[in-house]
């Protein structure tokens, strides 16, 4: 169960970088879903740098 939720922010950071990058290159989605990936990559490195710093 740890394995997995040590795998969300890696997750987010996936999803909102290649939604973004698709956004950008291939589809022309519009402002509120290149904001909803960008507020998913900005949670997956919220949560990724709390649990290296509770870590430590």
């Amino acid at each position: 169960m740890k394995k997995n939720v040590e795998m969300v922010p890696f997750l987010l950071l996936l999803v909102g970088t290649l939604g973004l990058l698709l956004n950008e290159f291939l589809f022309a989605w519009g402002r509120a879903t290149t904001l909803a990936f960008a507020i998913a990559n900005l949670i997956g490195l919220v949560i990724l740098g709390f649990s290296y710093f509770a870590k430590k």
